[in-house]
């Protein structure tokens, strides 16, 4: 494996040896690889999300364009409407 120097501010410095004294991680370098990790699985899941708000962006102007909208007078009428929808 790659060796990497890297900088830790004091806060997160005390973290990692609190995790490793507690004997949760075997050292340093597993205690960072597992926060990497969980970073890792964040930027997934927010690319996800964000294709899926795209896909339903598109949808949605699709539905616009083939004139399949309702217009609502106010934020009332929409919730109504959800309300409605989920009942």
């Amino acid at each position: 494996m790659p060796n990497r120097n890297i900088t830790l501010t004091d806060r997160h410095e005390k973290f990692v040896e609190t995790l490793v004294s507690s004997g949760r991680f075997e050292g340093e370098s597993d205690a960072l690889r597992a926060g990497l990790e969980l970073l890792e699985q964040s930027e997934k899941e927010r690319e996800l999300k964000l294709e899926m708000l795209s896909q339903a962006i598109e949808i949605g102007v699709k539905d616009l364009d083939e004139g399949r909208s309702i217009d609502l007078e106010d934020l009332d009428g929409l919730r109504q409407r959800m309300d409605a929808k989920l009942a």
